[in-house]
């Protein structure tokens, strides 16, 4: 698998950040390894599979994933373009707790937060003093913590397995109108049964869970100084430019040419 790259950004009390890169193609999957401490996976780019013994969590721009430490994992890489990631390693919970805890537990990253993330990635690069990225990773430590985690929801094995090749089919279709029926087909579904169960252990039906990958993408393209935004718009799947604009509005609250220009 091509390497990785972990650097650290930076260490506030109690919290340190890491800027995670890996440029893994379609069908790699790493080594066993193991948390040595409790970690917040936030992407902000791409889609992975977290493996913890048989269960497997999804991670995405859509959903980031609570990792407690002493637990082995591998990550597998389903789809291909790789993926970044913004890694806190801080306490998940007290100690008190930890062993009736899960290994993983899933975050729904909402727009709000999504957005949250991004600002503070672009505060750790332009803050001044030390003291500024102090708080900024404190401020947005202590936000993670309100966010619930999805709570668990019984599911057979087949229907988890579905789901999650679902929510890879939606990543990398993100571009394309696709049909209930494609999508069921694809993970060997009955469209009813996948509609279903998707909204269930997802919390998002499948075509806002899409719509949202969109925006996450057009944002992130937008911060990163695209400014053609009918290519880019019908580069992700929108009908045009103004309907770009309408959806990133709804999401983010804001236009694209706020986002470009808000001083962060």
């Amino acid at each position: 698998m091509p390497p990785s790259t972990t650097t650290l950004v930076h260490r506030a009390p109690g919290v340190a950040v890491f800027d995670f890169a890996c440029g893994a193609h379609r069908g790699d999957q790493g080594e066993e390894e193991a948390t040595t401490a409790d970690l917040l996976v936030l992407p902000w780019r791409g889609h992975f599979e977290w493996r913890t013994g048989r269960t497997v969590d999804v991670a995405s721009a859509n959903t980031a994933l609570w990792c407690r430490r002493g637990h082995g994992y591998r990550v597998a890489h389903p789809v291909c373009g790789g993926d970044r990631c913004t890694v806190l390693a801080m306490p998940m919970a007290d100690e008190s707790t930890r062993g009736a805890e899960p290994a993983v537990a899933t975050v729904p990253v909402t727009a709000r937060l999504y957005l949250e993330h991004l600002r503070l990635r672009h505060l750790l690069a332009t803050a001044t003093t030390p003291l500024a990225r102090d708080e900024s990773v404190l401020a947005f430590a202590a936000a993670v913590r309100r966010s619930p985690s999805t709570p668990e929801r019984s599911a057979t094995a087949t229907q988890l397995r579905q789901v999650h090749m679902a929510q890879e089919f939606l990543h990398a279709n993100v571009q394309r109108t696709v049909r209930l029926a494609e999508v069921a087909r694809a993970v060997d579904a009955s469209p009813y049964h996948l509609a279903r169960g998707f909204h269930r252990l997802v919390g998002l039906p499948m075509h806002r869970y899409q719509l949202a990958l969109r925006a996450r993408q057009a944002l992130a393209a937008v911060l990163d100084g695209h400014d053609d935004l009918t290519t880019l718009a019908l580069a992700l799947g929108f009908c045009d430019h103004a309907h770009l604009t309408r959806v990133f509005t709804q999401h983010f609250g804001m236009p694209p040419s706020a986002a470009r220009s808000r001083r962060w």
